[in-house]
């Protein structure tokens, strides 16, 4: 296992940290303008690297950055999608979009670090040496005859846990099924649309629930990510996604709003789910 170092995703998240205070002190004198406009060009390497960080974990700086065009696809694309959302919500502003990279890639950068962590985990096993001419020992190895012979007697046969329930493996897809279907009917059926719960899922969708979904194609085992850098992948991978779908809806009859961005989401989400049920099930019987 080679040795791998943490300081390049310190260091981003260091500078993004320093941006944010910054910014917090508005009677500071200082150039505000060079400041956005150097940490905006910085966004275009920080929240690409953040990211393949967080997705290929056993890979170095020096791998990394041997990545450049796949770097800036990443920050284009994150950098884009916010772009497009801040544009048709409160307005597309430097500084608002230069504060939102620093956080997202805060967000990125220390994911990313916890999971290179996770990975590189010793397994605290080590090895015993007193002398360069003695063979060296493990402690697993280095019990007696009588120790062994005990352990053998008093070790007990282990116990497979039993498997688990359909609903316990799938319930997470259920559940989203039954939301996407709840929006689609209260959106067509006014008597029961309620606009604040409507807006509510509407901006869930809008941030993670379609990410979600792909997440549960690409890696259906949950065991396969922790909690923490699922949930920062799914809202990676469901900003764009709504960006591209709002880029559409501009240019018809529809407009951009919460509803007209909530019943394709909802639809396409329906669809994943068809996929990501199949993927679970198959990945579970293996």
């Amino acid at each position: 296992m080679k040795h791998l170092l943490s300081k390049d995703l310190k260091l981003i998240f260091l500078l993004s940290l320093i941006y944010i205070i910054l910014i917090s002190f508005p009677n500071l004198h200082f150039n505000k303008s060079f400041l956005e406009l150097g940490f905006l060009v910085l966004s275009f390497l920080f929240v690409g690297y953040s990211l393949i960080s967080l997705l290929r974990p056993e890979e170095n700086y020096h791998e990394i950055l041997n990545k450049p065009l796949l770097i800036l696809e990443f920050s284009v694309l994150i950098i884009l999608a916010v772009s497009v959302i801040l544009k048709f919500s409160l307005g597309l502003h430097v500084l608002i979009l230069v504060t939102l990279m620093s956080i997202i890639t805060m967000v990125l950068s220390l994911s990313a670090y916890i999971r290179r962590i996770g990975y590189y985990k010793p397994n605290g096993k080590r090895i015993v040496s007193h002398s360069p001419d003695e063979t060296p020992i493990q402690p697993e190895d280095a019990t007696s005859p009588t120790e062994q012979k005990t352990s053998q007697t008093i070790e007990k046969p282990t116990t497979k846990p039993g498997p688990k329930s359909k609903f316990s493996l799938f319930y997470d897809l259920i559940l989203i099924d039954l939301l996407s279907i709840f929006a689609i009917t209260t959106y067509f059926i006014p008597h029961i649309n309620i606009n604040l719960l409507h807006d509510v899922i509407g901006i869930i969708y809008m941030v993670f629930i379609p990410g979600y979904m792909f997440m549960a194609i690409l890696l259906p085992k949950k065991s396969s990510l922790g909690t923490i850098i699922r949930l920062g992948l799914s809202v990676g991978v469901t900003l764009p996604v709504t960006s591209l779908i709002g880029m559409v809806l501009y240019y018809t009859k529809y407009g951009i709003s919460i509803n007209s961005l909530l019943i394709p989401l909802a639809i396409l989400t329906l669809i994943l789910s068809v996929y990501a049920i199949k993927k679970r099930i198959k990945a579970y019987n293996q």
